[in-house]
């Protein structure tokens, strides 16, 4: 079966609009993001259970080491919730994953202009 001759220049017409939707929807950051936080939960839930065990076992040693590596934990997840400190690490690692393909401007359309 051939191709309609109109096929590619409708194509080509498609091409800025898959380009603009792939700009406003570049996610692999975000899913980076929320593998980070996952990680941090398990950390929680790990240090959680090693507490307990410690304490049930009076592991005392073993107990002051859960308790640092829990504060260590709720450290790094307060920063990674402040903006303020970690935004532009944040951003740089989500640069990291786009680089070579540049940065995406999105145009906004004028009020009339047609797609």
């Amino acid at each position: 079966m051939q191709d309609h001759p109109n096929s590619e220049v409708n194509g080509l017409r498609r091409m800025g609009v898959w380009a603009r939707r792939y700009a406003e929807s570049r996610t692999l950051p975000v899913v980076v993001f929320q593998v980070i936080f996952l990680l941090l939960w398990c950390a929680y839930i790990s240090i959680t259970f090693l507490l307990r065990y410690a304490f049930v076992a009076h592991q005392w040693l073993v107990f002051g080491a859960g308790v640092c590596l829990l504060a260590l934990t709720i450290a790094v997840n307060v920063w990674l919730a402040m903006p303020a400190w970690s935004g532009r690490w944040l951003e740089r690692l989500g640069e990291q994953f786009y680089r070579r393909e540049g940065k995406p401007t999105v145009a906004q359309r004028r009020p009339g202009q047609r797609r």
